[in-house]
């Protein structure tokens, strides 16, 4: 892994394991094929990442990933997965991000684009999953400390996002809307301190016009901390 930075610009790049095509599913694309530290391939991808500082405030980031995946035949020496597709697909993912923290406010939007290349049909027969070869989706999230005015290190953030995601961007699954939806959240942020976090939440979830999925509406209440 190599990393730096030239003027306002941050960067690294490297190479990693690549995912396991084995274990991609519908509607959850690559996700599946994560491998653990105790996982071996042969399959490699590259990455990279940079971010630019705008301003103090404000900074413009990207990431991308470009490699090759096959069907794991094994997870560990002699552990024998159950794979035997022979399958070699491309897999290339790429994002774009902004962020703004200043006077009270904290925005941040994100946009990203994912493509499988290669011998993804043969991949889907093989794993019995109706693989789309391409993905995307973008969010936005606003949110503003009401506290901003007052002389304390509290925090309480409201907070508004919405987020579109499509599973199946290319439409090869039997039910394609059940994989695109819009997602709209609203809710409080309560920060006690800079590492700990309260908060409290109502989200829906709107899938397209032919899901066969019903409209999810969920109350969340959480809380966390950061080491």
């Amino acid at each position: 892994m190599a990393h730096g930075k030239i003027d306002e610009i941050q960067y690294y790049a490297g190479v990693i394991n690549s995912p396991d095509a084995g274990s991609f599913t519908e509607g959850r694309y690559i996700q599946q094929g994560r491998l653990g530290a105790r996982q071996f391939t042969d399959d490699v991808s590259f990455v990279a990442h940079g971010v630019y500082n705008i301003t103090p405030a404000l900074t413009l980031g990207a990431s991308l990933m470009y490699g090759a995946s096959t069907a794991q035949t094994q997870s560990q020496p002699g552990d024998a997965t159950g794979n035997e597709s022979n399958a070699k697909i491309t897999m290339f993912m790429a994002e774009t991000h902004l962020s703004y923290k200043e006077n009270g406010f904290d925005i941040q939007a994100l946009a990203t684009y994912a493509n499988l290349g290669g011998d993804v049909t043969q991949l889907r027969l093989d794993i019995g999953e109706d693989l789309s070869e391409s993905v995307n989706g973008q969010y936005l999230t606003i949110g503003y400390d009401i506290l901003t005015a007052f002389n304390t290190t509290h925090k309480i953030y409201l907070v508004g996002e919405v987020e579109r995601l499509d599973m199946d961007a290319t439409a090869v699954t039997q039910y394609v809307d059940n994989n695109r939806f819009y997602e709209y959240t609203a809710g409080l942020a309560y920060f006690p301190d800079p590492k700990i976090v309260i908060k409290a939440d109502y989200g829906v979830k709107d899938y397209a016009s032919e899901a066969t999925l019903a409209d999810e509406n969920a109350l969340t209440v959480s809380a966390g901390f950061i080491f």
